[in-house]
C-alpha cells in the first residue's frame, strides 16, 4: 500500500526508485541499531551472565564498539535522507520519514494485536480442563 502512495507521490521513475530504496534501506538499518542498544541495556543490566557473545577487552571494548555501530548506522540512515552538497529535500524527508514512521506504526500495532490473542488463547487454555478419565473397578473372581 505504502509503495502505492509512493508510486502516485513521484516525479518519475527515477525518484520512485530512490524513495522506495531509501525507504527499505532504512527499514533494514534500524533494526541493528535496535540491536546495539539491546547489547547495552543487557550488559549493564547483567554483565556476567554466562552463554552470552563476549569480546575480548570486556565492558572497555564492547561499549565503544556498539556505539560505534550505532554512530555508523545512524549516519547511513542520515544519508538516506540527505545527500552532502545538495539542499535538503523537505518533500522526500517527509515521503521517506513518513513512510518509515508508518510502517513502523502498523507493525507495532500487528505485533500487539497478536500478542493480545495470544495471551488469550493461552488463557482459555489454562481454563480448560480435560475431562476425568473414567474408573474400571476390578470385580475379584471370589
Amino acid at each position: 500500500m505504502i509503495l502505492l502512495v509512493y508510486g502516485v507521490m513521484a516525479t518519475g521513475a527515477e525518484a520512485l526508485f530512490w524513495t522506495i530504496f531509501a525507504f527499505g534501506a532504512i527499514l533494514f538499518l534500524m533494526p541493528y541499531i535496535a540491536m546495539h542498544l539491546a547489547f547495552l541495556r543487557l550488559r549493564g543490566r547483567d554483565p556476567g551472565h554466562e552463554g552470552v557473545f563476549r569480546l575480548p577487552g570486556g565492558r572497555w571494548v564492547s561499549y565503544p564498539l556498539s556505539a560505534l555501530c550505532i554512530g555508523i548506522l545512524g549516519a547511513a540512515i542520515v544519508l538516506f535522507f540527505w545527500v552532502p552538497g545538495e539542499p535538503i529535500d523537505l518533500v522526500f524527508m517527509a515521503q521517506v520519514g513518513g513512510g518509515v514512521v508508518i510502517t513502523l506504526t502498523i507493525g507495532e500495532i500487528l505485533v500487539y494485536r497478536g500478542e493480545r490473542r495470544r495471551a488469550a488463547e493461552v488463557e482459555d487454555a489454562s481454563r480448560w480442563r480435560a475431562p476425568a478419565a473414567p474408573t474400571v473397578e476390578r470385580v475379584s473372581a471370589d
